[in-house]
């Protein structure tokens, strides 16, 4: 789908770390200057832990081969308040991937694997269906994440299934996209590595080679892939937003994983891991993996965007001209992070007790910015009273910001400070000679004033990577750079097939900008002589209307490096006049109808057959449903697990690979909006609706229909222009650890039922796990429940 990611991804790490700019501290040989930045670390990494809702972490860094800092902040066990130690076990999720591709290298150098032979040399039943390639995969293939083959997460998840018969049951897979083409990230495919590795070697198991191939030479002797042989290991804790609480969680056992996922260490033992890894496969002289092996580890065997590749078990991307190797992992309770400067031999590892945390890629920043900044921090030239001529209140409206103010002031310290909404005051450095004051914690991050009124600046400009964030102070109006009255002819709905709502061409700032769907409103500079008008966040993109011979727009098109990325044609005046109203789309779809089936059919039970087609599993929903606020779906995919929602009226909970979870706040209100009757009785369930423009899809016309709820993503309805059916809904649907998740709901195959069309199929996807079609088997209806039908126990 043609969209602005590669500006959304940019603006949530801009979220996730740059205004991310905070443990007890062993220090080895260091001199007095590494013991200021580390001491800024360290300050830096704890005052983070705690506005990150952190319980506990431990942080490791090695430098030259030496261990320059082994520390743990916060807390093992919240009740016991236990201290996290150097010694102190976490998951480490992910990260161990590296640990299964180093042990390839290694059987490579013995001459029982190869790095391009087909698993079918190790595992000759294992075929996994890649479209027109089917029996080509090979282990590199796999350890590079670029089969086509999705996340199919949902054959482990239990805990309960065995290694071989997760990949038996993941040969039914389809493809999510062509071989070699994408990359995809696939834990199964690591297990699949890791079992024939253990083929290879004749070992009894990946567990087993693994402990004799690396932990025991390297000495990291508390290390263990197995669940009931781990010791010493942190409670694992999520921070409920909610409650304000930490919500304790239960050890997943990862057993049936481990290659991918399954290691629990400390940080004493991964600074072993880091010096192997930094001395290129050596420890103390000692060399367990050849450099020609290695170096296969660190090479890029697929793109996933510019300047961010994957490797065999690594990511691979750049930090001011230099490589970085890195990884995280996250499971349930627990996150790590594992990242490497090979030219600078630095390295780190970082070690939390909670799911999920964006300290895990923005803690890469705060520790290259401070160990490799070559030149002392110069003081600040202007005196007090200048820097006061620089401070007031700005307003931001990028990202998640929205009218917020950020403000500009002195701090104690009698430095130039910046205080982000929500997050801390960020310390500057003195201006460079282009007038940029860099963030004292990033070198990545600056600000810069211009058009200065009495001595005071009207705008701030905010500056990372390549974007360029601008705020207006507070009360300050931009002057036009043009008429107008000159832009009117432009603004409007410009419609685009992949995006779910037009694009609308609108002055803000005084400027004309586009409001982007699901992004944000850019605004643009004046056109040059070929007509582009570059972004002002970015100069690498550009806008370009097409105008008709009275100058009224007709199409807009957007470009990268002036290469067309998009294109969306112009809703007319007429097109908009001919546009149902809100209540003429109710008419269309039967409305009345659907509200008086519903309360003729009362209680009702729905069955259905479930078909997880990227992971290739296959199970049953049943579903029941009463009034408005009553339904229960338990999902049953038999010895792969079982997942079940329930809303009873202000109650809503989940349960099913995590114990029972209670729904609150935006997550009830969606619970409530994935009641069954949502799609049915869009009056009562949404706040407002809105006819926005005509669509196709799968060449019907359609109308698109804005749906919107208070704390909700919007939703977007694709109506077919004929028969009034709900062809499509996109939405984003928000995830405890994940953010909002982008899905797309098509409904097909429509039967009767009392005069009511409802469809038989229904598919849901998702770019990460796939499609799950869901096909009804029966619909009941005068339904006699108990009360205890809607409710869930805990295991």
């Amino acid at each position: 789908m043609t969209n602005f990611k590669f500006i959304q991804s940019k603006l949530l790490a801009l979220l996730a770390s740059i205004l991310l700019l905070a443990i007890n501290v062993t220090v080895a040989h260091a001199n007095e200057a590494e013991s200021e930045r580390l001491e800024e670390i360290s300050n830096t990494f704890e005052k983070l832990r705690k506005d990150l809702k952190i319980p506990g972490m431990a942080l490791a860094i090695v430098k030259n081969d030496r261990v320059i800092m082994s520390k743990g902040f916060g807390f093992r066990d919240i009740e016991g308040q236990s201290p996290v130690t150097s010694d102190t076990n976490f998951a480490i999720g992910s990260t161990t991937k590296a640990f299964t591709s180093t042990l390839i290298g290694m059987l490579n150098d013995e001459n029982k694997m190869s790095w391009d032979a087909k698993v079918t040399d190790y595992i000759d039943w294992f075929v996994p269906n890649l479209n027109d390639e089917t029996g080509a995969l090979t282990i590199r293939d796999m350890l590079s994440n670029r089969s086509g083959l999705s996340r199919n997460d949902i054959l482990w998840a239990n805990g309960k299934v065995s290694r071989e018969d997760i990949l038996r049951e993941s040969l039914d897979s389809i493809p999510l996209d062509k071989f070699r083409e994408k990359f995809n990230y696939n834990n199964v495919l690591f297990l699949a590595s890791g079992m024939s590795a253990a083929k290879a070697a004749n070992a009894e198991s990946w567990d087993s080679l693994v402990q004799e191939k690396i932990f025991t030479p390297l000495g990291m002797s508390s290390t263990s892939s197995i669940h009931d042989k781990a010791e010493n290991i942190a409670l694992g804790y999520r921070w409920n937003r909610d409650e304000s609480a930490f919500q304790k969680l239960q050890r997943k056992n990862l057993d049936n994983i481990a290659p991918a996922g399954g290691i629990y260490s400390n940080i004493s033992d991964m600074t072993q891991w880091l010096r192997f890894n930094l001395n290129q496969g050596k420890l103390d002289g000692s060399p367990l993996l050849s450099q020609k092996q290695f170096e296969q580890l660190w090479s890029p065997a697929i793109s996933i965007k510019q300047n961010l590749h994957y490797g065999l078990g690594w990511f691979i991307s750049q930090w001011n001209d230099k490589k970085v190797v890195e990884h995280g992992g996250s499971i349930l309770g627990f996150s790590a992070q594992v990242a490497m400067m090979p030219e600078e031999k630095l390295g780190f590892v970082l070690l939390t007790n909670t799911t999920n945390t964006p300290l895990l890629k923005g803690s890469m920043e705060i520790i290259w910015k401070n160990l490799l900044s070559a030149t002392e921090e110069t003081s600040q030239t202007t005196n007090h009273r200048e820097l006061s001529e620089y401070t007031g209140r700005f307003v931001a409206n990028f990202g998640s910001f929205k009218d917020s103010i950020f403000t500009v002031l002195v701090n104690p310290k009698g430095e130039l400070s910046l205080d982000v909404p929500g997050q801390r005051l960020y310390a500057l450095r003195s201006p460079n000679e282009e007038g940029k004051w860099f963030f004292k914690m990033t070198n990545k991050v600056a600000i810069s004033f211009e058009q200065f009124r009495q001595g005071k600046p009207n705008i701030l400009k905010m500056y990372q990577n390549d974007m360029v964030f601008e705020l207006p102070r507070e009360g300050y109006k931009i002057e036009p750079e043009m008429s107008l009255a000159r832009l009117k002819p432009l603004l409007g709905s410009y419609v685009n097939k992949d995006l779910p709502r037009p694009i609308q061409a609108l002055i803000s700032n005084n400027r004309l900008a586009i409001d982007v769907p699901g992004e944000m409103v850019y605004e643009l500079k004046l056109p040059d002589k070929d007509g582009h008008r570059t972004f002002r966040i970015n100069s690498k993109l550009s806008a370009k209307f097409t105008v008709n011979d009275n100058g009224d727009g007709t199409a807009l098109s957007v470009f990268k490096n002036r290469r067309k990325v998009l294109s969306a044609n112009r809703v007319q005046a007429n097109d908009i006049k001919s546009l149902p109203t809100t209540d003429e789309i109710l008419s269309l779809i039967g409305y009345e109808q659907k509200i008086a089936a519903y309360r003729k059919w009362g209680p009702s039970t729905i069955k259905a057959k479930i078909s997880m087609l990227q992971a290739g599993l296959q199970g049953v929903m049943t579903m029941h449903y009463d009034n408005d606020d009553k339904f229960i779906q338990h999902l049953d995919f038999g010895a792969y697990g079982k997942i079940s929602n329930v809303l009873n009226g202000d109650y809503a909970a989940t349960m099913g690979f995590e114990p029972l979870f209670e729904l609150k706040g935006p997550l009830m209100e969606q619970a409530r909006a994935e009641h069954p009757m949502s799609i049915i009785d869009l009056k009562s369930f949404y706040d407002s609706i809105q006819v926005i423009g005509r669509h196709q899809v799968d060449g019907l016309d359609t109308y698109l229909v804005e749906l919107k709820r208070k704390d909700l993503p919007i939703t977007t309805l694709s109506i077919d222009a004929k028969t009034g059916d709900i062809l499509e809904r996109k939405v984003k649907l928000l995830a405890r650890d994940a953010g909002a998740v982008p899905f797309v709901v098509s409904y097909r195959n429509f039967v009767l039922k009392d005069g009511v069309r409802i469809p038989k199929t229904i598919n849901l996807f998702n770019p990460m796990n796939g499609n799950m079609l869901i096909e009804y088997q029966s619909f009941e209806v005068n339904e006699k429940f108990n009360e205890s039908v809607f409710s869930l126990e805990r295991d």
